[in-house]
């Protein structure tokens, strides 16, 4: 752990000393305790070691680690000595962190100096069992040129870099796919840095196992393959599984686990969801058994004793009866789904924490359900519960959330929530006073409230327009569960604050206005709509221009910084690339997931991965809201009052290219992603464009002048 310490604080790494030491009734454990001038970090195995090393940082000097600013520690030569011994036991045998979605939304362009860094912030915060995804690609590719399938088809088959991580779930494939192969190669060197970091910390990776997911175009190949179709994901193609009994299944099975192991080792762990969020054409429990026990067989033989995880999407009683006992490992994703299961009938499960659903830019969580300790409530009840799991949609917001979310992974107890919330504000902002520590507890009366449980606050701004909405993106609501002057309030006693800013606060003055602001712009919207209905002109007029303006102004404060600019997500797409090709194709892939999503003949999961995000606000979602108010307008002196809801509806939303008006607005759309061009990132200080925006919409939700 010392080369941890020395990346992360290398001026104070001479402070510290670290040693093993015995666990307490089979469980970890990690001490903290001032020896001969020295910080002696102690724990029963690396993890705990690291764990006990961000414990000090955090308690004794002030830190704050984050995905969302405070990204490095301000070190003191003079940092305090504990005055008495702190023992911590870890309840948690495992602990589990990223998912298939969490690539889908970020994970799956970072370069190896972001894995360094997230790699060591796992093991800080007690990470055990990271997913390691990255390269398997190429173990698809190169098992493919040894079944005798061509380059280009075995190329064909693998979908672009964030939409790969969906199509190891099986809900799609062959969806903007890879263009060159030089790509994969990279990604086999990143893959082993991964993993070999992740065992040199003390962490058991996480690795991709066979699904039965295979492409149909092996039906050109294979004459008498034997494969079922599932359900479809929406408008995408539907995908193929292997049937059990076909003699392909072992043999193509075989083709990938032996070339994972040729170009990454074997694993201890393997996650292999064959039905995530999709069902089997092919009904009935014995299917799902041996589709179970051969996927089970194939995965032991070539790993001798590994242990499949299951995501509780994919999960049946019948899927995992012929693995053997202690053999397989549930996910339950958001601690729920145990309960309906009765405890998975004894079989070990994860409690999991999952937010940020499809990396939408959105403050939102009960932190007192969270604070509550859900894994100790459940384990009391299910003792087969052995570990938690932190599983974000995403991981670039949310901060709040998330810190605590990280925080009640090795928790035993619960945490009082006012308690922690002035350690948190301090941490993360810099300061004691008295003005942050009640903007935290105000973000907890409204953003963080128990009411905000369940579906996340979609954002009106990145809706769809519609003369009617109740959603931006699949499974969130419209509904505002507090009072946004409330928030206001939050935001106006940390603008109160006069200590030295900490990018942490400056990130969040920013998030938070954001907040306000989108939140305002429910209200702009509804003035506009009850203008056009009542046949009110100025109300209409004046409304939809405040919208329209609020964008601009929104998009200004957010191209300030870059977390919030669409450009440098886009980089990040292009730079994984090696050849032209590559980028183009990866920046194409980063666009239409923020955008339509896809597929591109029926796009029906569009804003599913909407962002509140610079050039997005103000071109993307400008232009198709300017674009509906200029038909209202048009249609403002007919008798008969104009509708956009389409008459077939999807999950509560309109249909892509339901009406006339939408497929226009669809061929716009369209447009702008083969179109767009980045802003220029703007030079105005965030704090000053804050403040003077905060006082111009502090003052109109005040007063809720429409």
């Amino acid at each position: 752990m010392i080369d941890l310490i020395k990346r992360r604080t290398p001026e104070m790494a001479e402070l510290f000393t670290t040693e093993r030491i015995n666990g307490r009734d089979g469980k970890g454990v990690y001490e903290i305790e001032a020896v001969n001038g020295k910080i002696a970090l102690r724990g029963s195995d690396n993890i705990a070691i690291a764990m006990a090393y961000y414990r000090y940082l955090r308690d004794f000097c002030g830190v704050n680690l984050s995905w969302c600013g405070n990204r490095a520690v301000y070190e003191s030569p003079n940092a305090p000595l504990p005055v008495k011994k702190i023992t911590f036991p870890i309840e948690q045998e495992k602990r589990m962190c990223l998912s298939y979605e969490t690539y889908i939304n970020g994970a799956c362009w970072w370069d190896w100096e972001r894995w360094e860094t997230e790699l060591d912030l796992m093991a800080m915060n007690g990470i055990n069992m990271p997913l390691c995804l990255a390269g398997y690609e190429a173990v698809w590719y190169y098992a493919a040129l040894k079944l005798n399938i061509n380059r280009e088809d075995a190329l064909n088959f693998l979908s672009g870099v964030c939409y790969y991580p969906l199509q190891l779930e099986g809900r799609i494939d062959s969806y903007l796919q890879l263009v060159d192969t030089d790509f994969l190669k990279a990604r086999i060197e990143l893959g082993n840095k991964i993993l070999a970091r992740a065992r040199e910390l003390g962490m058991t990776p996480v690795m991709q196992g066979f699904t039965g997911h295979v492409p149909k175009y092996l039906r050109g190949y294979f004459k008498k393959i034997d494969m079922t179709p599932v359900t479809r994901f929406y408008r995408f193609q539907n995908t193929f599984r292997l049937m059990p009994s076909d003699e392909l299944f072992e043999k193509i099975g075989a083709a990938l686990y032996e070339k994972q192991k040729e170009l990454f080792g074997t694993a201890e762990y393997y996650i292999c969801d064959p039905f995530c969020n999709v069902e089997p054409l092919v009904k009935g429990e014995a299917f799902q058994k041996s589709y179970g026990a051969a996927l089970y067989s194939l995965m032991d033989r070539y790993a001798d004793g590994a242990v499949w995880v299951l995501d509780v999407s994919s999960f049946s009683r019948a899927l995992v009866s012929g693995v053997p006992e202690g053999r397989v490992l549930i996910v339950d994703t958001d601690g729920t789904e145990c309960e309906r299961y009765k405890g998975f009938g004894g079989l070990a499960f994860i409690v999991g924490t999952y937010f940020n659903r499809g990396g939408r830019t959105t403050l939102h969580g009960n932190i007192k359900a969270l604070a509550d300790n859900p894994y100790s409530r459940i384990k009391s009840r299910y003792k087969n519960a052995i570990g938690t799991g932190l599983f974000p949609g995403s991981t670039d917001q949310n901060p709040l959330y998330c810190d605590l979310a990280f925080q009640m992974l090795t928790e035993s107890e619960k945490v009082d929530v006012d308690t922690w919330l002035r350690d948190y504000s301090y941490r993360r902002w810099g300061s004691g006073e008295k003005c942050l520590s009640n903007a935290a507890l105000l973000l907890y009366s409204t953003c963080y409230s128990e009411k905000c449980t369940g579906s996340e606050t979609g954002s009106i701004i990145a809706a769809r327009p519609s003369t009617e909405l109740a959603h931006t993106a699949p499974g969130d609501t419209l509904e505002l569960r507090y009072e946004n002057l409330e928030l206001c309030s939050a935001l106006e006693l940390m603008l109160s604050s006069k200590g030295e800013y900490t990018s942490g606060y400056v990130f969040d003055v920013c998030d938070i206005l954001r907040q306000l602001m989108s939140n305002y712009a429910r209200r702009l919207y509804s003035a506009v709509m009850t203008g056009f209905n009542n046949r009110d002109a100025r109300l209409f007029e004046t409304s939809a221009n405040a919208f329209l303006k609020l964008l601009e102004e929104l998009d200004g404060l957010l191209n300030t910084m870059p977390e919030f600019r669409l450009d440098t997500y886009l980089k990040r797409a292009s730079d994984a690339g090696l050849s032209k090709a590559d980028k183009q194709n990866f920046e194409l892939c980063l666009l239409c997931q923020v955008t339509m999503f896809g597929p591109f003949s029926d796009p029906e999961y569009y804003d599913a991965a909407w962002r509140e995000w610079a050039d997005l606000v103000g071109s993307y979602y400008y232009r198709r809201w300017n674009s509906f108010f200029k038909m209202l307008a048009e249609n403002f002196k007919k008798k008969k009052r104009v509708s956009t809801v389409t008459r077939k509806q999807l999950n509560g939303r309109n249909m892509t290219r339901g009406n006339k008006y939408y497929k226009k607005l669809d061929a716009e759309e369209r447009k702008w992603i083969t179109k767009y061009n980045p802003q220029s990132p703007s030079a105005e200080d965030t704090l000053e464009t804050a403040e003077k925006l905060f006082r111009k919409y502090s003052k109109l939700i005040a007063d809720d002048i429409l």
